[in-house]
């Protein structure tokens, strides 16, 4: 037989008849899903958004596949496969550098977006049908959209606002079909107070949930180190929860789940993740890896200071493979080791004009990590990524269904 035609062979034998035509993946052992989403940068000019043709709205990376998530139905019943959210690092742009005197190169100057929509003004006038005013109506309202996203939001408060108006509240069904997932699968998390001050109700502010909202040095260094961002989301988040009948006798339990973990000033969390009576996974929530050996790899650097320190949390001596969460670098990447696995979410923007200057351009999108629940021996490690224009294409030039259970296999 050609080559070609034992491929197919194969292909057709990994599959099952009784999963829907599934492929292998699907029938091993179940999976812990997580989804990050960091760097969201509210306000910010480069923030990457894709046209929702349904409801007519922009909507950037994170927003765009909630919706992808909401259309097949994930966010009802126990449908959601994601079990764990990170978003590690600057959810908005701020001030730490003075981005307002770089202007977007798509910033239209006021006289010609004058005339633009005195021309499709023109154009709406002198239409002879409800049709012909609308499409003219609809360029001047996506046009004005644009307008405003290229010329961003420098007030910092209207960027906070921005990430819990645009973010969070829209999304909570999304996030209450997480807590929901989770609960459904028996997950046990245990942030690393529970584990070395239990004696005191296990507070620690290094905790981690199952919906985890760093903490951005953007923000912090804005405001001179007298204020983070991350706790108000966590805390917003919890309030709209808490107000869902399916949530409001469970405050305790939302106020475990929904965290934002802080070492100091830093989005540091540490602590374990398990499926009752099975494996117990360390967990690492971080903004930026400590070290970097160059742009080429951004966790190089990194991964070999990890191995130098040890087990610094005191916690992970039987919990391996620790699974280790960053943002901050604006690149999706990876590493497997014996010991832990290393994974950098990409961001929500795209290459600006100081990334220009001799950086790698800006990985856009989200991505997502999917470990076996029942032990680093029993199964494979997923890596999966939604690029910009995977995003944009599903939701903006070719609207179509996604197939969640074929991307995200086998969820616990």
């Amino acid at each position: 037989m050609k080559a070609r035609a034992i491929y197919k062979l194969a292909i057709k034998k990994m599959r099952s008849d009784d999963i829907d035509g599934s492929m292998v993946y699907q029938r091993g052992p179940k999976n812990l899903w997580l989804m990050c989403c960091s760097d969201q940068h509210w306000g910010g000019r480069s923030k990457e958004f894709v046209w929702d043709e349904t409801r007519k709205v922009r909507l950037s990376m994170a927003e765009a596949v909630f919706e992808m998530m909401r259309r097949e139905g994930l966010c009802k019943n126990t449908d959601m496969p994601i079990h764990v959210l990170c978003s590690p690092d600057d959810p908005t742009q701020a001030q730490n550098v003075k981005y307002r005197t770089e202007p977007h190169p798509q910033q239209i100057p006021y006289h010609l977006i004058e005339k633009i929509t005195g021309n499709l003004l023109f154009q709406a006038k002198n239409a002879k049908t409800k049709k012909g005013i609308f499409e003219a109506a609809e360029k001047i309202r996506r046009l004005s959209l644009v307008q405003f996203e290229k010329r961003g939001s420098d007030f910092v408060f209207e960027q906070l606002m921005q990430m819990m108006e645009r973010h969070i509240e829209p999304n909570l069904d999304v996030f209450s079909a997480i807590l929901r997932r989770a609960q459904a699968a028996d997950l046990l998390i245990e942030g690393v107070g529970e584990m070395v001050a239990a004696e005191y109700g296990g507070y620690d502010s290094r905790n981690i949930g199952f919906i985890n909202l760093g903490t951005g040095n953007h923000f912090s260094r804005t405001m001179d180190s007298e204020m983070i961002e991350g706790p108000l989301y966590a805390q917003r988040l919890r309030d709209l929860l808490c107000g869902m009948d399916e949530w409001k006798n469970k405050k305790e339990l939302i106020k475990k789940s929904v965290v934002s973990p802080v070492y100091g000033q830093t989005c540091i969390g540490w602590g374990v993740i398990s499926v009752k009576g099975k494996y117990q996974d360390g967990i690492e929530i971080r903004s930026a890896p400590t070290n970097m050996a160059g742009w080429g790899d951004t966790l190089k650097g990194h991964v070999k200071r990890d191995l130098q320190r040890g087990n610094y949390s005191r916690i992970w001596n039987k919990k391996l493979p620790v699974i280790k969460i960053f943002g901050d670098k604006h690149f999706f990447g990876g590493v497997s080791t014996s010991y832990a696995v290393y994974h950098m979410s990409p961001a929500a923007v795209y290459t600006d004009a100081y990334g220009e200057r001799g950086f790698p351009p800006n990985n856009t999108g989200v991505s997502f990590l999917g470990v076996p629940v029942d032990g680093p021996d029993s199964g494979p490690i997923f890596w999966r990524t939604l690029p910009f224009d995977v995003i944009k294409d599903f939701m903006e030039e070719n609207p179509r269904s996604f197939d969640w259970a074929e991307f995200l296999p086998n969820p616990v």
